[in-house]
């Protein structure tokens, strides 16, 4: 990136004309609907047409701009631009309309600070040629209308790349019981794909082929179809029915996406391989290795044929890696790491789907794997300095192209809210990692059974678009360019906020989790007076911050009554107790053991407690309600407010019947007392 900055401005909201070449009238008409959005501006729609021999997209008189020689943009691709500002114009030009789309995000971002745009001289490129997200439909599925003005903003930040798996939201015509009842319809999908393109951005669909199939196998006209017969995880790859299914809702899903060059058919954690007796009995014969790369290769032969390039997820081939060499070059493997960050070195291994540290690596890990793998790790270093994504070079290596799988909302981030703190080094060690490597680029996953709806993943989504396009970048750069562009904030405690949010909620670290939220809280009303852009964004963190508050209040609620009354129960006399009738047995089975803090008084207030809890419970559930269904599919609320709170709660109303039943028997004993009074 080459920035030079000259005296003086060029004003932008006079309305001044748009000029563009015939080629790049789709790019002028998207930045004129872009711009539209921005306060303070009223462009004339109007477009001039000009002739060069290079794609331009400018405001104002052209003639007044130095423009350069065709020869001068050949260097900078199709993506790349060049951005000129003088007093008298302001003009993105590029060799393709690509090129001209991404200098127009750069020229509206510039728009933003206000309508006098400094007179500078941009060159810029990318560094890598895949920038993407991927998207999920399921667990916190976003509506169509969401979906659509999320493609909007993210082409904003350059984003060229969206996987979207849509699991049972695709209006599956062949096998209708799959399809869900808030399913896409076949026009909503046309329509994300026309804002895409509009967008210059490409939708790679994926079906799974193997494991994370639960929406399929659940029904149990499909259930003949499983690896494991009580488990609707996995397809039985050896039952031909599996395959034809799959082909079947491939086919349909690739008809929807004509234009796309790649599909993704999945092929991640398929923890019961070999386990049905057929594919047991081939596991045996060549080992798992072999029968997985089989498997693969048959589906994407059928991928290839039907005009696509197919991808896979990687794992797979890194647990098992003997065959490696057998699985069809030209699919592309997209190889996921959530673990390592952007440090040099890392303590551990990853192997297996779990991270290994130091002595442990060497106790279990086979052999043969570490001799696969070790000089990828670290050689000298290993097991205790390693390397970090080391993948990468292995699947090069064996003549494969890669995708890095970065994480902007991983699965082990919490319920709640996103771990900025492990997403957004793992981000960007990833993006330096790929253009290192020179791979096609990097998609930064997103699963939604953790982490908040999918609004909450932008500052992930603008990191992998930062990393990806410059990743020299730091980290520091990045926030403070973030919070001012996303937020219109300047200040770090914003940042700090998100980050001090950062975290998965248990017994053991309830404490820290409190305190560290409650700084974030404090931080982010602190802020709150400065917000000036995306100010619902900015809701979901104090919504978040709630969440956790009360998430944490009844996690201690829970320990304090566990340790204190419920675990001093005998559950076996406690049982009998309550199906005989509560006649004091429960009450002695204490009188020998230590019952301080167990008073009658002490137990009530308990129970006040917890009932205040579960009210806090159910306020906030409304709006939890309120907020998501901007966003969320109605279908999927209760589901997330479920996961959250579902378990709390429902211990909080089991500890209420424990412990009311416990008061009872101390009532009934201060009766037997007080009747008795005259004869004892």
């Amino acid at each position: 990136k080459e920035l030079l900055r000259r005296a003086g401005s060029f004003r932008v909201g006079s309305g001044p004309a748009i000029v563009s070449t015939a080629n790049a009238i789709r790019e002028a008409k998207v930045f004129l609907e872009d711009a539209a959005d921005i306060p303070g501006y009223n462009l004339r729609p109007d477009i001039e047409v000009a002739g060069l021999p290079y794609e331009i997209l400018a405001l104002g008189d052209i003639n007044a701009l130095n423009l350069p020689e065709r020869s001068v943009l050949d260097g900078l691709g199709e993506e790349g631009y060049l951005l000129l500002v003088t007093e008298k114009a302001a003009a993105v030009v590029s060799i393709g309309c690509q090129g001209i789309f991404t200098g127009a995000q750069t020229l509206l971002q510039l728009m933003e600070n206000g309508p006098d745009l400094p007179c500078l001289e941009i060159r810029d490129r990318p560094a890598l040629q895949m920038r993407g997200v991927h998207l999920m439909l399921s667990c916190q599925t976003p509506t169509f209308a969401y979906l659509k003005s999320f493609i909007k903003r993210i082409s904003r930040y350059k984003i060229n790349t969206i996987l979207l798996e849509y699991e049972d939201k695709f209006p599956y015509k062949s096998h209708p019981a799959i399809r869900h009842k808030d399913a896409l319809t076949s026009e909503e999908i046309s329509g994300l794909i026309s804002e895409a393109q509009n967008r210059h951005i490409e939708i790679i669909p994926l079906v799974q082929w193997f494991a994370h199939v639960k929406y399929i196998l659940k029904h149990e006209e499909y259930s003949y179809l499983r690896e494991k017969p009580l488990d609707p995880y996995q397809f039985c790859p050896s039952n031909e029915q599996s395959f034809k299914l799959f082909t079947e809702l491939a086919s349909e899903v690739m008809a929807a996406h004509k234009d796309s060059k790649y599909f993704h058919i999945g092929g991640d954690e398929t923890y019961h391989l070999g386990l049905c007796p057929v594919c047991h009995e081939k596991v045996e014969r060549y080992g798992k290795s072999r029968f997985f790369v089989e498997a693969i290769n048959k589906a994407a032969d059928y991928i290839r044929e039907s005009g696509k390039k197919p991808i896979i997820w990687d794992d797979q081939l890194a647990w098992f890696p003997e065959a490696v060499d057998s699985l069809q070059k030209d699919i592309t493997v997209m190889y996921w790491d959530y673990n390592s960050g952007d440090t040099e070195t890392v303590p551990f291994v990853k192997w297996e789907n779990r991270v290994w540290f130091g002595q442990e690596a060497l106790e279990n890990i086979p052999t043969h794997i570490i001799n696969t793998f070790k000089n990828y790790w670290g050689a000298d270093g290993f097991p205790y300095t390693n390397l970090p994504f080391p993948y990468t070079r292995f699947y090069q290596d064996h003549g494969l192209q890669v995708i890095c799988g970065s994480a902007k909302r991983p699965g082990a981030c919490g319920l709640i809210n996103i771990d900025d703190r492990i997403t957004i080094p793992n981000i960007r060690g990833f993006a330096a990692n790929a253009a290192a490597n020179r791979t096609l680029g990097t998609v930064a996953t997103s699963w939604p059974e953790a982490g908040g709806p999918l609004e909450t993943t932008l500052h992930g989504v603008a990191a992998t678009a930062e990393f990806a396009w410059a990743p020299e970048e730091t980290r520091a750069d990045f926030e403070y360019k973030f919070r001012r562009q996303f937020y219109g904030v300047e200040t770090e405690a914003l940042t700090q906020a998100i980050y001090l949010l950062g975290g998965s909620i248990q017994p053991w670290n309830a404490e820290k989790m409190e305190r560290s939220t409650e700084e974030a809280l404090a931080l982010l009303r602190q802020v709150e007076p400065l917000i000036s852009r995306n100010k619902g964004n900015y809701e979901l963190l104090v919504l978040a911050g709630r969440m956790r508050m009360l998430f944490i209040e009844a996690v201690r609620l829970g320990g304090e009554i566990d340790e204190s009354i419920i675990g001093r129960l005998d559950k076996s006399r406690w049982r009998m107790d309550k199906t005989i009738g509560n006649r004091g047995i429960l009450s002695c089975s204490f009188e020998s053991r230590d019952v301080a803090g167990l008073s009658l008084a002490v137990l009530i207030d308990t129970v006040n407690r917890i009932r205040n809890i579960r009210e806090k419970i159910k306020l906030l559930k409304a709006d939890i309600r309120n907020r998501y269904s901007e966003m969320v599919i109605t279908s999927d609320i209760e589901e997330i407010i479920d996961r959250i709170f579902g378990e709390p709660d429902g211990k909080l109303k089991e500890y209420i019947s424990q412990i009311e039943y416990f008061i009872a028997v101390r009532k009934l004993e201060q009766y037997w007392q007080c009747i008795n009074q005259d004869f004892t």
